[in-house]
């Protein structure tokens, strides 16, 4: 036998056929490279908007939390004031600051607790899940 290329349905494979099909396979590799470049510029541009969207959340998040945190103290003067009506006013501010304390721990608890578990708990690997993009010429 042979290792020599055959020609499809008895033809021969002339010098020009084979040119001609090393320009196909030339073609072929080039569009494949092209290919797999436009499928990692679509995921890093999908990685791109989906860590805009996060940085847009955390930014939301950070600005609702600043804004508790200043109805938590505003909360707490008015508890303070309320108190120094009926008693002096470091006392008013101490027991406030003693209360706010002891929630304090309270949930600090609570979140070590929840931390803890949390890495107890394995992980479970994600499923590969693999999208099919239609590729537009």
């Amino acid at each position: 036998m042979t290792d020599t290329p055959r020609a499809p349905l008895g033809q021969e494979l002339t010098p020009a056929g084979e040119k001609e099909l090393q320009a196909v396979v030339g073609d072929l590799w080039r569009h494949s490279e092209q290919l797999l470049q436009q499928e990692v510029q679509l995921h890093l541009s999908e990685l791109d908007a989906k860590l805009e969207s996060g940085k847009r959340a955390l930014n939301r998040a950070l600005v609702s939390g600043a804004l508790y945190y200043a109805a938590y103290l505003t909360g707490l003067a008015t508890l303070v004031l309320l108190l120094d009506r009926v008693l002096e006013s470091w006392l008013a501010a101490f027991i406030v600051a003693v209360a706010a304390s002891i929630g304090a721990y309270f949930f600090s608890a609570m979140s070590k607790r929840a931390i803890r578990e949390a890495k107890e708990t394995p992980a479970r690997p994600d499923r590969f899940n693999s999208s099919r993009h239609t590729v537009h010429p």
